[in-house]
């Protein structure tokens, strides 16, 4: 086949769902290219995406680079945009979210101006993936305001696959600054229009999403049937990051309710499969569940070197919310082994930084946790404002 013909093929190819396949036809073409840029530059792009299809996110990076040099060159600021987005995606999947905001600040010239972009049917994406990048920085009231200003528009617009994705992005938001009963309404309309828009994909994200709301709301056996659903669909689609990601929410209820003995395996599968797809951020939290799991089985050596490593790993990465949950284990394991100076040192870290930095749950919890510390009674009313019961609160075994 000519390069115009692989090409096209490969486009066939990965609309159909199939990027192993599309893979080596774009390899083709970009070697037959010869001096073509703007060709070059497509066909790049493309194998930006099937590599991104299949978690090869650091060789996707890459190729968009590449995509967007090529593009600039040629003069196409729009084609330019679209290889942002598709780096963004892949920054944000390796926890490098200071880079992508690093990069949408300096490309702000690129983006439509006032007047052009209420007609720009795409301004809203650019929305989506800023707002995505503000809530990977912690910024959850700056990610809400983009993303709540976007969603009239697109309903408006009746941009179904767009709206989806909108509400899936609103719901991590809502969930990551402690509003759990908002952020389930919000991932359950996301399941809703990703079924009916036929992305099987967006649908299991959106499953694990609710599995996480429920499992703090103790709605356990809910939780772990979401997860397990997501985790076999992301099985039959090779989707790694998927898995590890359902892997990880499993092993979650497991700890915070049930055995934490069956936790153990699949936090170690998680964090190996995040560590292949180079995910720092989420190969810690995998890490801080290990640390929780064996502080649950009185394994505190192991427990304390888990949240260590965990924090080390979060500090990293620039997550704040991880650190949070770092010192809260760090702390929790302190207690527990009646090194009462220590817990409390960890404790009123992490209940500064939790107000900071403007993460209401994670304060709550770090109050909580110095009352049981101290040998006060437990202050379980300061969590019904989050959607969560204080019957529930009273029966976590581990911190949720």
């Amino acid at each position: 086949m000519n390069p115009i013909d692989l090409l096209t093929e490969a486009e066939r190819l990965l609309d159909a769902g199939r990027p192993e396949e599309a893979l080596p036809l774009l390899s083709r073409a970009a070697r037959a290219a010869g001096s073509d840029r703007f060709f070059l530059a497509d066909v790049l792009f493309r194998r930006a995406e099937a590599l991104r299809a299949l978690s090869r996110y650091e060789q996707a990076l890459m190729d968009y680079w590449e995509a967007h040099r090529l593009y600039r060159r040629c003069g196409v600021a729009s084609e330019r945009l679209r290889t942002l987005l598709g780096a963004s995606a892949c920054l944000r999947v390796l926890s490098r979210y200071r880079q992508a905001d690093r990069m949408w600040r300096s490309v702000a010239r690129l983006l439509p101006s006032p007047v052009a972009r209420a007609a720009d049917p795409s301004s809203e994406e650019f929305q989506l993936e800023i707002a995505l990048v503000r809530r990977g920085l912690g910024d959850m009231a700056g990610a809400t305001r983009l993303l709540r200003t976007a969603i009239p528009r697109l309903e408006k617009k009746k941009d179904s696959e767009a709206l989806q994705h909108a509400w899936w992005s609103l719901a991590g938001a809502e969930r990551f600054a402690g509003r759990y009963g908002e952020a389930l309404k919000a991932f359950a309309k996301a399941d809703v229009l990703a079924r009916k828009n036929g992305d099987p994909s967006a649908a299991a994200y959106a499953w694990c999403g609710m599995g996480g709301c429920l499992r703090i709301l103790g709605r356990v056996g809910e939780s772990l049937a979401f997860y397990r659903r997501a985790h076999a669909y992301f099985m039959r689609s090779k989707d790694r990051f998927g898995e590890a990601y359902g892997l990880c929410g499993m092993a979650n209820s497991l700890r915070t309710y049930g055995d934490p003995r069956k936790a153990i395996p699949l936090y170690r599968r998680s964090a190996a499969l995040y560590e292949k797809v180079g995910d720092p951020g989420s190969r810690a939290f995998a890490l801080w569940g290990l640390g929780g799991s064996h502080r649950r089985l009185g394994q505190y050596p192991e427990a304390l070197e888990f949240y260590r490593e965990a924090l080390r790993d979060f500090k990293k990465v620039g997550d704040t919310r991880g650190v949070l949950m770092a010192l809260l284990g760090l702390g929790k394991t302190f207690g527990e082994t009646a090194r009462r100076d220590q817990a409390e040192r960890f404790l009123s870290r992490a209940r500064v930084l939790a107000e900071k930095e403007k993460h209401p749950y994670e304060a709550a919890l770090s109050r909580l946790e110095m009352e049981r510390v101290q040998g006060r009674p437990l202050t379980v009313a300061r969590f019904p404002p989050f959607g969560v019961k204080s019957t529930v609160v009273s029966s976590w075994k581990d911190l949720p």
